[in-house]
């Protein structure tokens, strides 16, 4: 048999969430009657009645201490009361932990700002101890170019001291006799005007040097100015010379395949090499190097490399041409001798055959001979053009034909 323990709810609602004093509800302990309309059911449905000496349900309406009334005044918004504590209690933490934060934002600014002000500080005496070496640098540079040395201070203010003298002793013998005094005073002005003219000889000296150097640079910085725009020019032959190589093969694979093709009547292919330009020298020029002949040279030795770069590509071009021609020759060679049975099979076709009857293997001949005198029309253009190259090279270097191509 089940027991069935006592209720533990609020006897205001029946809620099993809160006590009798935090209901919402309130009530005071005096609750109506419980009957069929207001009755609520808190415990099993399906159990068994329970015993007499069992708790009453909770449906009869029991008289309890709920309230704690004993002779006290009813505490009718007591959950009320609560709740506004623990609202103010949450708005006064609310405000603490903003005030709080407020502060570190504030605290944090302030060092930020103190950080930038040390870092403008420190960046400040940088400058002004960069402006000082600077100041020093340049002063120390004009005096190099100027002929502004300690000996030369010490001169000046030995100058200003003897000017002072002068003018003292000149004052003085103004009032006695004009002698001797006179004659010296006239020859320290001449010692001093001299030591002032070869003061300003070295000076004319130094500057005439300083500007022979400007114009020097100015006309090393000239030559090379000439030499860069003669290995663009080169460059651009280069490219050129490659795209007619480009256009050499293009028209080398054409005709291959023109004559490659079956059934082909024609023979070979009609080309017609592309003309060059006469671009050299009738006589190669000497030159003397003079003093430029150290930059001269190493200027040779850049082009030597790029000749060698040239030589390197042309000998390539001239590699895959004879391989090229080796492949066509293979492929169009035909075996001699006759073969009577190939001959045999092919009589009774002829007749399907168009044109006139030709002699056996001409036009392999004709074909063989057009390839190998294009190909060796297109060896001449390539050394040719290699020759042209070379010429204007030692053209712009100034070398004999003699003396560069080997």
């Amino acid at each position: 048999m089940a027991l069935q323990f006592p209720p533990r709810t609020c006897f205001t609602c029946g809620s099993p969430h809160h006590f009798f004093r935090e209901c919402p509800q309130g009530g005071n302990g005096n609750r109506p009657p419980a009957t069929q309309a207001n009755a609520v059911p808190t415990g099993p449905l399906l159990t068994l009645p329970a015993p007499q000496n069992s708790a009453p349900s909770a449906g009869v309406h029991v008289p309890g201490t709920g309230g704690y009334q004993y002779g006290g005044q009813p505490r009718n918004s007591f959950w009320k009361t609560n709740q506004e504590k623990l609202d103010r209690v949450f708005g006064k933490l609310l405000a603490d932990e903003e005030k709080e934060n407020k502060q570190k934002e504030e605290e944090e600014r302030i060092k930020r700002e103190k950080e930038e002000e040390e870092r403008r500080t420190q960046w400040k005496k940088e400058r002004e101890k960069f402006e000082e070496d600077m100041d020093a640098r340049l002063e120390q540079r004009m005096d190099k170019v100027i002929g502004r040395t300690k000996e030369g201070d010490a001169s000046v203010d030995e100058v200003a001291r003897l000017k002072r003298e002068n003018e003292d002793l000149r004052r003085a013998l103004l009032s006695g006799s004009e002698g001797t005094q006179v004659e010296k005073l006239k020859k320290e002005i001449s010692d001093l005007r001299l030591l002032i003219a070869t003061k300003h000889s070295k000076e004319d000296e130094m500057t005439t040097t300083i500007r022979h150097e400007i114009e020097q640079l100015r006309s090393s910085s000239n030559s090379r100015g000439d030499v860069e725009r003669e290995l663009a020019d080169l460059k651009s032959e280069l490219v050129v010379l490659r795209g007619k190589n480009e256009r050499a093969l293009n028209e080398v694979n054409l005709w291959k395949n023109e004559a490659m093709q079956p059934g082909n009547k024609r023979g070979s292919v009609a080309l017609n090499t592309p003309d060059v330009a006469n671009r050299g020298m009738p006589k190669a020029l000497w030159t003397d190097l003079g003093q430029d002949g150290a930059d001269k040279w190493k200027k040779v030795e850049a082009l030597k490399k790029k000749h060698a770069l040239a030589a390197f590509e042309v000998l390539s071009l001239q590699k895959k041409m004879s391989e090229l021609s080796a492949e066509d020759r293979g492929a169009d060679k035909t075996g001699g001798g006759t073969n009577l049975k190939d001959k045999m099979e092919a009589a009774p076709l002829r007749s399907a055959w168009k044109g006139k009857k030709v002699t056996p293997n001409r036009d392999a001949v004709k074909k063989t001979t057009d390839r190998a005198s294009f190909i060796e029309e297109q060896k001449k253009q390539l050394r040719l053009i290699r020759n042209l190259a070379l010429k204007r090279c030692a053209r712009i270097l100034d070398l004999t034909r003699a003396r560069w191509i080997r």
